[in-house]
């Protein structure tokens, strides 16, 4: 398959992916930077789930450049999760944040759904007393947000001591000679403090 062929039916997730990309980059610059954080994390978290899509949608035996395309892809989504996750260390409560109420929601959503909770709960059937409906959404939902931040608040500390580590690995030069090998550049002595 050629990469014209792969971007004509899969255009729609390629838009997708880049809504959220840019989203998320837009919310980065809001002016309360609790929301934004929040909101930067949930904009990636969709873009992750549309790249695992799209990710499952390249074939086997493609052209060169659809290969290369797809490497460029995953390399540009990890450099996007690391920089979320370790240079901008405060985005670490809102991913566990997200993560806490994504195990806590789905679950409790799909039995409402499966076990049709709400209708036998008000007695109707579907459509039925929206009021009581949204209440109970509204309920469940505070609770799971209630739920993320106090898991949040205990596993943050350890995971950003966790993730300064890398941070510094990735961010202090000398880190990056050590590990190489070469040695560090020395000034000459007319330059030397």
């Amino acid at each position: 398959m050629t990469l014209t062929a792969f971007v004509g039916e899969n255009d729609k997730l390629l838009t997708a992916l880049g809504v959220f990309t840019g989203l998320m980059i837009f919310a980065q610059a809001l002016p309360l930077k609790g929301i934004a954080v929040m909101l930067s994390v949930i904009f990636f978290t969709l873009t992750v789930i549309v790249w695992f899509e799209l990710w499952g949608k390249f074939p086997k035996k493609a052209a060169p450049n659809l290969g290369h395309f797809e490497n460029l892809l995953a390399f540009g989504a990890m450099l996007m999760a690391f920089h979320l996750l370790v240079e901008v260390n405060k985005t670490v409560p809102a991913f566990i944040m997200t993560l806490v109420f994504m195990a806590v929601i789905t679950p409790a959503s799909l039995l409402i759904k499966k076990y049709d909770f709400f209708n036998r709960l008000a007695g109707t059937g579907p459509g039925g007393k929206r009021g009581l409906r949204y209440a109970l959404a509204l309920g469940i939902v505070g609770v799971s947000i209630m739920a993320a931040f106090g898991i949040a608040g205990v596993l943050t500390p350890p995971v950003s001591a966790f993730l300064a580590g890398g941070e510094r690995f990735f961010s202090d030069p000398n880190i990056w000679r050590e590990a190489s090998g070469f040695p560090a550049p020395s000034l000459p002595p007319s330059q030397k403090p």
